[in-house]
Order: structure tokens, then sequence, then C-alpha cells
């Protein structure tokens, strides 16, 4: 079932700023040898592209928002966010990190599956922004950019969460959230895969679209700017929300996978959909 609605909560994501700092907290503590051992061991059993693991990294602030689970001989990674927990580059957050290099006017398909335990604690019904995915820009270092002088900016695409009706829903959201959004419903206790697809600008041919589970046509679609600046953006995949949410909450991330794609197909028009499965 998917819903065009507009989340309040999630409107006030437009004012609120990405503290971007690189790093991983707990981890930076130990050696650098060993910090990247014990980082590389979370990240293994979620990326099988060996390739890929040379950008990924991941942002929580201690051990408590990470843990390394399995079941039918998979492994899979546990993210956690909950009040009072401690900040990681300013914000509550639980993620992964993939730096994946690209250029401008290229086309990049970015995947990963998501479960929502059955106790997941939502935020309904003040539903306060809330995201699950995301694409952050960075210091451009062809140009001699840096964190200490790079301006913090929200993110042009984003995976969002809510709670609405009753329903756990993901939406794609684009444009510092000010439009509204095709939400997707998503079943507590089951894997899902989400895969989104940019072909990156700063122009009006910018390109996003959400395909979900073995859904054949993008749920979701928008075209227009989606870059800030001419660098590589890197996807976050996790928990990252409100400050002022209480709820404990974890989500279970597996299968992570980015590949390039050429630049064709037709792009439907913003909320233009199949009608037989609005």
């Amino acid at each position: 079932m998917k819903k065009r609605i507009i989340f309040t909560g999630l409107i006030i994501f437009v004012i609120l700023v990405v503290f971007a700092v690189k790093e991983f907290c707990f981890i930076a503590k130990t050696p650098t040898s060993d910090a990247r051992a014990l980082e590389l061991g979370y990240l293994i059993p979620i990326i099988s592209q060996e390739k890929l693991l040379e950008y990924a990294h991941i942002e929580v602030p201690s051990a408590e928002n990470i843990k390394i689970e399995s079941e039918n001989n998979k492994q899979y990674l546990a993210l956690r966010v909950y009040q009072g927990q401690e900040l990681k580059s300013g914000g509550v957050r639980a993620e992964v990190s993939v730096d994946y290099p690209y250029k401008e006017g290229e086309a990049v398909r970015y995947s990963w599956q998501v479960r929502i335990p059955e106790n997941f604690q939502s935020d309904a019904p003040k539903n306060r922004w809330w995201l699950m995915g995301q694409w952050h820009d960075q210091p451009d270092p062809r140009k001699g950019e840096t964190w200490e002088m790079f301006p913090r900016n929200s993110p042009l695409v984003a995976v969002g969460y809510a709670m609405v009706d009753g329903q756990d829903v993901f939406g794609l959201i684009h444009e510092h959230g000010q439009k509204d959004f095709i939400t997707t419903s998503v079943t507590r206790g089951v894997w899902h895969t989400i895969a989104i697809e940019i072909v990156w600008s700063q122009g009006d041919d910018g390109r996003v679209r959400m395909f979900f589970d073995d859904i054949t046509h993008p749920v979701a679609e928008y075209t227009g700017k989606n870059m800030l600046n001419a660098y590589q953006h890197y996807l976050k995949v996790g928990l990252y929300r409100h400050n002022e949410i209480t709820a404990d909450s974890t989500i279970h991330i597996r299968d992570i996978s980015i590949t390039k794609k050429k630049v064709s197909g037709t792009f439907l028009p913003v909320y233009q959909r199949i009608s037989n499965n609005r």
C-alpha cells in the first residue's frame, strides 16, 4: 500500500542541520590498525563487495549502538538509538556510511536490506523527522575544502520513516523534505529491499527513483537538483532522528550494494505512476 502524504514532523527537517564530521567515535579511541580491524568486523558481514569496503565506515557513538547478530547462518547489523545516548557528530544516530566515488552526471544504484523488528518503537503520533538513509554532501578536496570551514547542510535526498494510521512507512524525501512524497508500507519482522537510483546533478537534469522489494517500477521518483556541490555525496544507512524523540529503537541492516549504471531509460514525471499500483 502506498500513500501520498506530508509529514509535518519531516518538514521541520528543512531547518535542521546535519553535523557531518567523518569519524567513528568509540572505535577511534583504539590504535589505528586495531580500530580499522574492529570496524571491518562490523562491515564485512553486511557488504559483500570487497572493493566497497575501502569506502565504508560506521558512525556510532558507542558499542551500545551497534551489534552483529545472525539467523539462518547469515549475519546482519543491528543499529540502535535511544534517549540519553551520546551524540555522534551532533546528532542522535547509528549509521553505516559509504563514500562511493562518482562524477556528476553519472548514474549510481544503491541498495540494501532493512528489517524493522516487531518491538520497534516509533514516534507516532508526533512523527518528528526520522531518517533511515541519506546522501550527504562533503568538502571538495580538489578545491582544498575541509570540514572545519564547510557549511552544515541537510541532504537533498533521503529515505524517511514514520508511522501513519498504525502502519510503518518509508518515503523518499527530496529537496529538504518540502515536497509531499509517496510512502511505501513496511511489514515488521520481514526483510525489505530498498534500491535508490540516482543520476547525480546540480541542475534540473538530476533524477532520483526508489524501488521497493521486487516491484519492477519505481514507487517514487523525482527530477531536479540532487547535489549541493560538485563532489561526490556519500551514503548513510541506519538511524538518524530528531533529538527529542525518546523511543529506544533498533533496526537490522544487511546486503549493502552500490553499482554504477548507464544513464538510460525514461524517467516518469514527478508523481506519475502506473495506475493499478498506486
